[in-house]
């Protein structure tokens, strides 16, 4: 795994921020995410309960409730009354065990400055697992705090996936990982077993 940062957290907040903003995150509609949120439909059946990490905008928020899920959207900054001002790496202490059924993480985890503090919040809150979308890179980029290695695969097999994300968040079982060239994005289920 490639780290942006091996500076302290509070470094890592500030530029976060001044990289959020400059990029004009918190006022962008987040578009297309029905295809998002059908794929985690059906690879979490059963779930009612959605924790959405890294909202940045309502839109975002506002689709997943339009599919019918209860949700509660956060981020690290925001203007929204839809979306709880949080820090990913706080879901873990901000909620009871098996609080919400998923986590929608689009876009985001790559941002995290401990993904293993990230996903094990997650995994305590979220009782069936995770719907991830990372961006896919052609090397390590100099935009992310995070870049897992699998990220600069067009084709990243699932074996590869399991094998970087279970040290970080335990036992895992992905069923499948779309690629989507076009949007340069990953999209996969992360189960708990």
């Amino acid at each position: 795994m490639y780290r942006r940062h091996d500076s302290k957290f509070e470094d890592y907040l500030e530029y976060q921020k001044k990289v959020q903003s400059k990029r004009g995150r918190l006022t962008k509609e987040r578009k297309n995410r029905v295809n998002h949120i059908n794929l985690m439909r059906s690879a979490f059946p059963k779930a009612q309960k959605v924790l959405c990490v890294g909202s940045r905008h309502p839109s975002e928020v506002e689709g997943i409730e339009q599919a019918g899920f209860e949700v509660i959207g956060i981020d690290l900054f925001s203007n929204s009354e839809k979306i709880m001002v949080l820090d990913m790496h706080q879901v873990g202490e901000m909620w009871r065990k098996n609080r919400f059924d998923v986590a929608y993480m689009s876009h985001s985890l790559e941002h995290s400055y401990d993904p293993g503090v990230v996903l094990q919040g997650v995994r305590k809150t979220c009782r069936m697992g995770a719907f991830i979308v990372l961006p896919m890179l052609l090397a390590p980029s100099k935009k992310e705090t995070v870049v897992f290695d699998f990220m600069t695969r067009d084709d990243p097999a699932v074996e590869i996936i399991e094998a970087e994300l279970e040290p970080l968040t335990g036992s895992v079982k992905i069923p499948w990982v779309k690629p989507c060239p076009i949007l340069r994005e990953i999209v996969f289920p992360l189960i708990w077993r």
